[in-house]
């Protein structure tokens, strides 16, 4: 078998082995479920990462067919790009130099997945590898808040006049770009002639590059992009297409686990209380998960009456609170029961949730409540106590709420996170048990707490 190397694509001259393809082949687990409850029987929904009419498949997955396949010939037909690597900004020194160790696995490597915990200073290693490269590159974003923050952090260590941004209507196109991916997908006609200058791509959060996505298909089209790399504190999808991720950037080259973070100070210890909920009504067999999370969840009274009491007692202690939940209307609930104290309520919709984020960070707002917009992200290095109000299992989502948390602060020794055990149903109380369990894997403390 023979592979030619392009930056996109890797070409197959020959036969394709059966054992390449199920290497990289996977079983969607969603759409699994999905046609196994259509089907009334088990219906694996299998994808496979090569396109065997055209006989290619995507090149971050080259290290994974060439561990597998060790004696296959390569032809690399990629230009090698020549880079004059510029010193490292003096911000990459912080702590232990964690940063500047990811920075080097990076130009080491040429193009792979960075796995660090939330708090480890992303967006600044983004920033970082801007200062160093002098080619045009890319980081690409998916959220407005996340953007904001990468373009502040490159300016500051690149210079405003070399950095530019793809927002909505809004193009600035310099060496370096920080843009928005539904932006740059419904620009890609407008935006042909700069994407194949591009020599370099960083995607932030790349977890969300699932095979058929944007990101997927925009940065597939950036044929010159020679780096290219994901930047994530979650690279493992519950959809079990964890292999389509690494499909554009290529494997994890460099991890900054929690336990590591901890002992060099980037991050605070996180101290989790999980509070039963007892089985308090009656749940009647519901045909969908919405139905039994609506029930259980959102409007059950003695849970939110439970995370009321949490907030009154942290505020009244002087702490502050971040309540993160997943239904708009979850929010308005809690909201109502503490109309008496000082707090307010953003999510998706609200044209002052900027507003409302700094007066939080600033310590004029005691309590903010924040719909899944906060799930990812978001700096507030002043947050003493996290409720995940939200009850769900996906380890995904978990870390990056606990990781609201997670950022030091002068005089902060530790966070409080607090969780529910939701006995109503039985789907309920197996993401309740989920969600314990990935806390213990992850090293966190647990302690059990009756509101």
């Amino acid at each position: 078998m023979e592979i030619h190397v392009q930056n996109s694509w890797c070409q197959i001259r020959g036969d394709i082995p059966a054992e390449l393809i199920a290497l990289l082949s996977y079983v969607d687990k969603q759409r699994t479920f999905q046609q196994t409850r259509w089907e009334g029987k088990w219906s694996p929904v299998v994808k496979c990462l090569i396109n065997q009419r055209r006989k290619v498949f995507p090149t971050g997955l080259l290290p994974l067919v060439v561990a597998k396949f060790p004696t296959v010939t390569l032809l690399d037909e990629r230009s090698k790009l020549e880079v004059e690597w510029q010193p490292f900004p003096p911000e990459m020194s912080y702590k232990k130099g964690h940063q500047a160790t990811a920075l080097q696995a990076m130009i080491d490597n040429q193009r792979g997945t960075i796995d660090g915990i939330t708090a480890m200073g992303k967006s600044y290693l983004e920033a970082g590898f801007a200062s160093i490269f002098e080619h045009p590159l890319l980081i690409i974003s998916h959220r407005k808040e996340i953007a904001q923050n990468i373009i502040s952090k490159c300016q500051e260590l690149v210079g405003e006049d070399d950095v530019g941004f793809v927002f909505s209507n809004k193009v600035s196109l310099k060496r370096v770009v920080v843009g928005m991916i539904g932006s740059l997908h419904a620009k890609m006609d407008d935006l042909k002639e700069w994407m194949q200058s591009l020599r370099a791509i960083l995607i932030d959060e790349s977890h969300h590059c699932s095979v058929g996505s944007q990101y997927y298909e925009f940065v597939q089209k950036c044929e010159n992009a020679y780096f290219r790399f994901g930047l994530t504190a979650t690279p493992w999808r519950e959809a079990g297409d964890t292999i389509a991720v690494f499909a554009l950037t290529g494997p994890v080259i460099f991890s900054y686990p929690y336990k590591q973070g901890v002992e060099e100070g980037v991050v605070v210890p996180i101290e989790v209380f999980v509070s039963p909920v007892s089985p308090n009504q009656k749940m009647p067999i519901l045909d969908s998960f919405t139905q039994v999370y609506e029930r259980g969840v959102v409007y059950n009274e003695e849970r939110n009456e439970q995370i009321e009491k949490i907030v009154r007692h942290l505020h009244n202690k002087g702490e502050n609170v971040l309540v993160l939940v997943w239904r708009k209307v979850h929010g308005t609930l809690i909201s109502e029961n503490i109309l008496d104290l000082p707090h307010d309520y953003v999510h998706g919709s609200t044209p002052w949730r900027f507003e409302a984020k700094t007066k939080f960070e600033s310590g004029e707002l005691p309590i903010l409540i924040a719909s899944s917009i906060y799930d990812e992200g978001v700096d507030i290095e002043r947050v003493q106590n996290v409720i995940i109000a939200a009850g769900y299992r996906a380890p995904r989502l978990l870390i990056q709420r606990v990781g609201r948390g997670m950022r030091p602060f002068k005089g902060k020794t530790k966070c409080r996170v607090f969780d529910f055990i939701d006995t109503c149903h039985s789907t309920l109380l197996k993401h309740s048990k989920e969600r314990i369990k990935f806390f213990k894997k992850m090293g966190f403390k647990i302690k059990e707490l009756h509101v």
